[in-house]
């Protein structure tokens, strides 16, 4: 029998045997904006920035415990490849979506402030980067990601492809860690029902800032296909493979 996702989360907190080849450790610190609140880009921001107000939907940028940064809009300027999203300083977000004629974003730089996920100690899944059905551009996070959770809370987080098309990809270049307190597992799945070349190349590490120990509990759902690329190794008994297509 498949395991669900609650009994997943549950036995996060009961296994810990995941290794993670890390070629860094990187602690990511948000800072917070004065009246943040969840917010869509603009289709003609002002910059790359996403630290400036003046490039969102409201008058303020994304950067707390329940917000959502939307990607919806096609480029005009800032925003791709050529000028990509770029922080001038960390964020905390609870969701990262790309939605309606989102694209093709890249979103952050390797190696440059980070986006937090922050949990809100809801259980599941809901806290997430996230490719909407019906997006028709693939999508790049390049910024560094922490899952971050609330003392004594089992969060699961996800990194979704929903989009039909398989030529509609999600690659996730950054460095992942964890925020999580010392000897909590942090419950990661990649899930979605894109069969396309979907992506996890950042180095994976589950050591936190202060020299503990705080896995990355890698989990795979749905039909969709992920392929884990770069230095990332994994082994033991904290990777499951729940339907669909995951290769390394």
């Amino acid at each position: 029998m498949k395991p669900t996702r609650n009994s997943f989360l549950s036995a996060t907190l009961a296994h810990s045997g995941l290794i993670c080849a890390a070629a860094f450790v990187i602690s990511l610190c948000a800072s917070p904006s004065a009246s943040a609140t969840s917010a869509t880009w603009l289709a003609a921001p002002v910059d790359a920035v996403w630290n400036s107000a003046t490039n969102w939907s409201v008058a303020a940028f994304p950067n707390a415990v329940t917000d959502t940064a939307t990607f919806s809009n096609p480029i005009t300027t800032f925003g791709g490849i050529a000028n990509p999203v770029t922080l001038s300083a960390g964020v905390s977000v609870q969701n990262l979506t790309f939605s309606g004629t989102a694209g093709p974003y890249v979103v952050g730089v390797n190696g440059g402030p980070g986006i937090v996920l922050r949990g809100t100690g809801s259980p599941g899944f809901g806290n997430s980067i996230n490719i909407a059905a019906g997006v028709t551009s693939s999508q790049v996070v390049a910024a560094p990601l922490s899952f971050s959770a609330p003392s004594s809370t089992v969060i699961g987080y996800a990194i979704k492809n929903d989009v039909v098309d398989p030529a509609v990809t999600l690659s996730v270049t950054g460095a992942i860690t964890t925020n999580t307190a010392t000897n909590r597992n942090t419950a990661v799945s990649l899930e979605g029902s894109n069969t396309g070349i979907n992506q996890v190349s950042g180095v994976i590490t589950s050591t936190l800032a202060n020299g503990g120990v705080s896995n990355i509990v890698l989990r795979k759902n749905g039909l969709g296909t992920w392929i884990l690329s770069g230095a990332n190794v994994f082994s033991g008994q904290n990777m499951t493979n729940a339907g669909g297509g995951l290769g390394i």
